[in-house]
């Protein structure tokens, strides 16, 4: 019996699989988003798959040098198809199976916050469009270096050894908005 649920379920990944890129391919071509368009195109969705990987380190001003970020979001997009990865204690990550390039970017949100960019909208860093590792140093100006200064400040308090501090974890189960704005003049609270 196991066996048996076995063998239908990876042909049901399979199919799955196999729609999927028959979807894309069919996007493909009528957009025109392929490269050759003189070769069997459902060729290119099974040769030289790729991984997205890298590495985001940030600039520490205590330390006086690039440090890994921890638990940051990374995305990579080509497409519809979109992948995420958080990156590990030495700001690694990798995600699955690309065939072109991708966006690669990173939401400044995790499951207990999110990161907003002034306002209502969500914060973001849009790195490159490429097909290769995205090795990223967050250097030592602009809004980049602060949202990742809250993200690892955030990131220690929610997830951290914060030193027994209380968590100010929602209880209806949804995030508490960090706002960051830049701009001269006292500090509100809650951007206002």
């Amino acid at each position: 019996m196991d066996s048996i649920s076995e063998e239908s379920e990876l042909k049901s990944s399979e199919l799955r699989n196999n729609f999927y890129e028959d979807l894309l391919f069919e996007s493909c071509r009528l957009t025109g988003n392929y490269k050759n368009q003189e070769s069997n195109l459902k060729s290119l969705f099974k040769p030289n798959r790729w991984n997205p990987s890298g590495t985001i380190q940030v600039y520490d001003y205590i330390v006086n040098r690039y440090i890994p970020l921890e638990g940051a979001e990374v995305h990579a997009r080509w497409s519809t198809h979109i992948e995420t990865d958080i990156t590990d204690s030495n700001g690694k990550f990798s995600m699955s199976g690309f065939i072109y390039e991708v966006n690669y970017a990173i939401k400044w949100e995790r499951g207990y916050y999110d990161i907003r960019n002034g306002g209502l909208a969500q914060a973001w860093f849009n790195g490159p469009k490429q097909k290769g590792e995205w090795n990223l140093n967050i250097g030592t100006g602009g809004e980049s270096i602060m949202y990742a200064t809250i993200h690892r400040a955030a990131y220690k308090h929610f997830y951290g050894d914060n030193l027994g501090i209380w968590r100010p974890i929602l209880m209806s189960g949804g995030k508490t908005k960090i706002i960051y704005k830049d701009g001269e003049g006292t500090g509100v609270f809650w951007g206002d």
